[in-house]
């Protein structure tokens, strides 16, 4: 099949890493969610189709920019058995690892190619970069704002769909 990777079927399912109790979203569920693929292994974002045999996984870091290289090859390294088991039970694998800089310069090295399987178009890959490098920079001042407070709470997850429109 031709095109971008998420137009192939409709069967698609997904988890992320975070805290959404209304998504069904939560940080305890641990494994990888393929229940034919055992590992205690999850990267932040996992999108997969049964139908097809397809995963998509991307793994988001945060390094400070001089190290972004290094993170990159870390990760790729943290998830690389995975891969080849998922190879080996017959999935095809999409493995990303995207690094955002926590002065929000993202890494060309696995921005691009995750943005070509989802099939962003280049409005819309220049529209989300955006919106990443903002949340970044937002995300860094806080850090940096409350650096000296020593308990944090929980915080919803910062929405940004506003930033752009």
């Amino acid at each position: 099949m031709k095109g971008p990777v998420l137009t192939q079927t409709s069967d698609w399912e997904f988890v992320f890493d975070l805290e959404h109790e209304e998504l069904g979203h939560s940080k305890s569920r641990r494994g990888f969610p393929i229940v034919s693929i055992e590992s205690t292994k999850r990267p932040d974002a996992v999108i997969w189709s049964e139908s097809i045999k397809t995963v998509i996984w991307i793994e988001l870091t945060s390094p400070w920019e001089e190290l972004m290289d290094m993170r990159h090859f870390e990760k790729q390294h943290r998830y690389s058995q995975l891969k080849i088991d998922c190879e080996e039970a017959g999935w095809k694998v999409f493995d990303h690892s995207v690094e955002v800089g926590c002065r929000g310069y993202v890494n060309p090295t696995g921005w691009h190619p995750m943005c070509r399987t989802i099939g962003l178009t280049n409005r819309e890959k220049a529209r989300l970069k955006l919106a990443v490098e903002e949340t970044a920079q937002q995300c860094s001042h806080a850090i940096f704002a409350h650096r000296y407070q020593w308990d944090w709470h929980p915080r919803p997850p910062l929405d940004v769909s506003l930033w752009h429109k």
